[in-house]
């Protein structure tokens, strides 16, 4: 800091002596305040750029592809001259079952409105050219394309901000006890940790029976045997903290995860996961954590929210009650866990 004021009284000086002064110097404080700014770097640039190319090959529209926004700057593929900023905070968006990045679009309007660059990755065997994909997908390939989404978000942010819904909010977990040092907060809709017994039941059943369809309507595709290798997933992120406390792996979780800011939202018309495993597992994490940021939101049944419609618009989805309040729970988590830019 010091050699930088210094070198701003050099070029002033400079700037006064007509006989060796530079057209090409700039004022003290825009050179100050270009100093400060990370600009992210030409290779990042590139693999942001490649990133969003090859899921794009994939998806059957860019609309479900994997995306990015900037606040400042651009990057896009192929763009090699664009200056792109890293900000504060990055976020990772990670959608459910059965959805894609297009399900999450809100979320990263809101963020990004926010002052935050945000990352928004399809999960593999979604939305893809070929629409039974899903059915041949393995959850291992979720994990790995969470953990490139991870990446590149680390690319454009100095820590991450980890947002899933359902599927995705267990991925965002996956992510926060691997990378804890990294990950700024957590903001779970509906996470699987555990699903119902009702859908467990279903899963199974459908695999087995090897039964996929399209969707009237959305134009999902749901598959028996994805819906199964969700449930799995879930055993795998237990069986990855029982490895280090075999009778008490939540603890394991609240220790790993111990002075990260925490909101969890569910809805009463959600059937699909455990939300009273959800409830007591917050209730477990929130313990002697006064001073970090631990919130959780119930929408009611009044409100007419369905598992897969958490949104912030009135998009005619069935949450046209809840989207003000699921904005302004983000508002007062953001401003509590101090992710506001300033």
């Amino acid at each position: 800091m010091l050699l930088i004021r210094l070198g701003c009284l050099l070029g002033f000086v400079l700037f006064i002596s007509p006989p060796v002064a530079s057209a090409s110097l700039l004022p003290c404080e825009e050179r100050f305040e270009r100093v400060k700014e990370t600009v992210v770097s030409s290779r990042a640039r590139a693999r942001v750029g490649q990133w969003i190319l090859e899921d794009r090959s994939k998806a059957v529209s860019h609309g479900h592809a994997s995306s990015v926004r900037t606040v400042k700057g651009a990057v896009t593929p192929g763009d090699r001259n664009g200056k792109a900023l890293k900000t504060k905070y990055a976020v990772q968006l990670l959608h459910g079952l059965y959805n894609s990045p297009k399900w999450m679009d809100d979320l990263a309007s809101y963020f990004h409105t926010n002052g935050m660059n945000v990352v928004n990755t399809r999960l593999p065997g979604h939305y893809e050219r070929q629409i039974d994909a899903l059915d041949r997908v393995n959850r291992s390939e979720w994990v790995t394309a969470t953990e490139s989404g991870f990446q590149i978000a680390k690319d454009l942010g100095e820590r991450v901000v980890l947002v899933g819904h359902s599927t995705g909010g267990l991925l965002a977990s996956m992510m926060a006890v691997r990378h804890t040092e990294q990950v700024a907060a957590i903001i779970l809709f509906a996470p699987a940790y555990r699903v119902s017994t009702m859908s467990w039941i279903k899963a199974a059943i459908s695999s087995r029976a090897n039964i996929g369809y399209i969707e009237e309507g959305s134009g999902r595709y749901i598959s028996g045997d994805a819906g199964q290798e969700v449930v799995l997933l879930g055993k795998d992120f237990w069986a990855e903290l029982e490895k280090q406390n075999p009778s008490q792996p939540i603890d394991v979780l609240r220790d790993r995860l111990r002075g990260t800011p925490i909101l969890m939202i569910e809805t009463a018309l959600d059937k699909t996961v455990d939300a009273a495993f959800n409830r007591v597992l917050m209730r477990v994490l929130s313990e002697g954590e006064s001073s970090v940021a631990r919130m959780q939101m119930k929408l009611p049944q009044s409100d007419q929210t369905p598992h897969n419609a958490i949104t912030l618009q009135d998009n005619g989805s069935g949450a046209a009650r809840s989207y003000e309040k699921v904005q302004a729970t983000l508002d007062l988590f953001l401003e509590r866990a101090g992710l506001r830019s300033p």
